[in-house]
C-alpha cells in the first residue's frame, strides 16, 4: 500500500465485480488456518470504479480479517456476501477475529491509524478514498471477541 502515497485519481469504469471478488479470494485461500468463502446467488453484478483500485481494497480488508485472527479458535473464517439491490450491490466481508474496539472505530479510517506493529495503517484510508470516489461508502460493524463486517455499498450498472 505504501505505493498509494503517490497514487493517480482513480479511473472510474465499469466492471464486473463477482468475477474480482472470486480472483482476489484465490490470492488468499491457500494460507494455512484461514478458510474463505464466497456467499452469493448471483453470477454476475456490474458496478462502476477503478477495478485495479478495488481489487486491493478488497484484498486489503480480507488481509486484515486474516491478521485478526483469534487465538483461541484457531482458524480465521472470512465469509464474503452479496446484497444485490435494484440500484447498488452490498459486499460483506465478515471475519471471526478479534474485532475492533469501539474506542477507536471511529479511527479505522484515518490515514496513518493502525492496531497493528508492522503496516502504514493506509489501507482503509485508501479504501474509504476509493470507494466514495465511486460513488458508494463503506463502514463496518464489530463485536470484541467475536469478528468484525466490512460493508462496501456501490451503485449498480445494469448490463
Amino acid at each position: 500500500f505504501s505505493s498509494f502515497a503517490k497514487m493517480p485519481i482513480p479511473e472510474n469504469e465499469p466492471f464486473e465485480l463477482m468475477d474480482l471478488v472470486h480472483k482476489t479470494v484465490r490470492l488468499h485461500e491457500n494460507q494455512e488456518n484461514v478458510s474463505i468463502s464466497i456467499d452469493s446467488s448471483i453470477q454476475e453484478v456490474f458496478v462502476s470504479g477503478d477495478n485495479q483500485l478495488m481489487g486491493r481494497i478488497i484484498s486489503n480488508i480480507v488481509l486484515n480479517g486474516i491478521q485478526s485472527l483469534n487465538p483461541s479458535k484457531g482458524t480465521v473464517t472470512i465469509k464474503l456476501k452479496f446484497i444485490v439491490k435494484s440500484n447498488k450491490v452490498v459486499l460483506e466481508i465478515s471475519d471471526n477475529g478479534i474485532g475492533i474496539d469501539s474506542s477507536i472505530g471511529n479511527k479505522i479510517f484515518v490515514p496513518n491509524f493502525t492496531t497493528k506493529e508492522t503496516g502504514s495503517g493506509i489501507g482503509l484510508a485508501i479504501a474509504k478514498h476509493g470507494i466514495e470516489h465511486a460513488g458508494g461508502k463503506i463502514w463496518f460493524e464489530s463485536k470484541l471477541n467475536e469478528g468484525s463486517t466490512f460493508y462496501i455499498e456501490l451503485p449498480r450498472i445494469m448490463k
